[in-house]
C-alpha cells in the first residue's frame, strides 16, 4: 500500500529552460517540510528537450529524485498539463509550481500547517513579485532581476475582489485534491491564458479559500522575453477575461460570509475616490480660474500701460514739432 503524501507538487515546462528548471527544483530540495511528491509535466516536447528535462531530474539529490515522476501532456493549451497533473496526482493536496517560479523553504510547510487547521479548503499563502527578462545564457534562458521584488498582492483572499480580477498567483496556492477528484473540476482547455483565476473561482465557490500572510514563494514577473505575457496578446488576455466573468455569470454562486462587508468596502472605497476626483477637479478648475483672472488683470494692466505709452510719445512728437518752427 502506497502511504499518503500531503503535497503532490505539479511542474510544468516545455523543456525549452532547463537552468530555470533546474533552480525550480532545487527549491523544492530545500523544502523544511519534505512530506511531498513531485510530477513534472512535460509539455508537447520534442525528444531532445524531453531527454534535457529527464537528465535535469536524474541530477536532483536521489531523496528528491526518489519521489519525482515525470509524465508527458500531448494536448494542444496551457491547461492539458495540469489536467493530466491533476488526474496522476497522489497527494492529498495539489500545488503549481511552473519551472520558473520559486518556492522558498517554508512553501510547503506553510501549506501543510494550514490544512490542518482548515482541512477542505483551498490553502493561499503569499508569492512577491519579481520583474525579470530573458537573457540567454548556457542552459536556455535565465532571469535577470530588472527591478526590486514587490509585495504586489494582497494577504487576504477576498472572494468579492477575486471576481473582479485576479489577486493571486497559482504558485501561491494548495488544492485539495477533492476539488479535482470528487467535485468534478477541471482546467478549461479552451483558455490560452487565465485558466488559473477560472479554477481559482469556481474552487473558491466550492469549498472556500483559508488565507495566511506567510511569504512562501516568488512569482517571476517577465517584463520581456518569456511568459505567457508575451506569447498572448492583449486582445486574447482581455477575451479570455471576458469569458471567465462570463462563466462566474452563469453560476449560482454563494457569497462566502463577510461579501456584504467586503461589497460595501469596495463601493464606498470607490465613492471617495471618485468624490476625491471630483474634489481635486474643482480645486484645479478654481485655481485655473483664479490664475485666469489675474493673467486678464495684469493684462489690463499692461494695456493701460501701453496707452499711456502712447499718449506720451504723441506728446513728445508734438513738442518736437514745435521746437522745430
Amino acid at each position: 500500500m502506497t502511504p499518503r503524501t500531503f503535497l503532490t507538487v505539479i511542474t510544468r515546462t516545455q523543456g525549452r529552460r532547463p537552468g530555470l528548471l533546474a533552480e525550480t527544483l532545487d527549491g523544492l530540495a530545500a523544502q523544511t517540510d519534505q512530506d511531498f511528491e513531485v510530477l513534472v509535466v512535460r509539455h508537447r516536447v520534442a525528444a531532445e528537450q524531453a531527454a534535457v528535462v529527464q537528465q535535469v531530474v536524474d541530477e536532483l539529490p536521489a531523496g528528491l529524485r526518489a519521489r519525482t515522476r515525470v509524465t508527458d501532456s500531448v494536448r494542444p493549451g496551457r491547461s492539458s498539463p495540469l489536467n493530466d497533473g491533476f488526474e496522476a496526482a497522489r497527494g492529498d493536496y495539489i500545488a503549481i509550481l511552473d519551472d520558473d517560479d520559486l518556492a522558498l523553504p517554508n512553501w510547503v510547510a506553510t501549506f501543510h500547517v494550514m490544512a490542518a487547521a482548515h482541512p477542505g479548503r483551498v490553502l493561499r499563502s503569499v508569492a512577491v513579485r519579481q520583474p525579470v527578462r530573458a537573457e540567454v545564457g548556457p542552459d536556455g534562458p535565465k532571469a535577470v532581476a530588472v527591478a526590486p521584488a514587490d509585495r504586489l498582492w494582497p494577504d487576504t483572499f477576498h472572494f468579492v475582489d477575486h471576481l473582479l480580477v485576479n489577486h493571486t498567483p497559482p504558485v501561491s496556492l494548495a488544492y485539495p485534491l477533492t476539488v479535482f477528484r470528487d467535485l468534478g473540476q477541471r482546467f478549461d482547455e479552451s483558455l490560452d491564458t487565465t485558466e488559473d483565476w477560472d479554477f481559482l473561482m469556481r474552487a473558491a465557490s466550492l469549498v472556500g479559500v483559508a488565507s495566511s500572510p506567510t511569504e512562501t514563494c516568488t512569482y517571476r514577473w517577465w517584463v520581456e522575453g518569456e511568459g505567457s505575457r508575451a506569447e498572448h496578446t492583449e486582445a486574447e488576455w482581455v477575451s479570455n477575461e471576458d469569458v471567465v466573468r462570463a462563466k462566474l455569470d452563469a453560476l449560482d454562486l454563494r457569497l462566502p460570509p463577510g461579501s456584504v462587508s467586503r461589497l460595501h468596502h469596495l463601493v464606498t472605497e470607490r465613492d471617495d475616490r471618485i468624490a476625491a476626483l471630483e474634489a481635486e477637479r474643482d480645486r484645479e478648475a478654481a485655481n485655473a480660474q483664479q490664475l485666469l483672472g489675474e493673467a486678464q488683470a495684469y493684462l489690463a494692466r499692461l494695456n493701460e500701460a501701453e496707452e499711456r505709452i502712447r499718449e506720451q510719445r504723441g506728446r513728445i512728437q508734438k513738442l518736437r514739432a514745435r521746437l522745430a518752427e
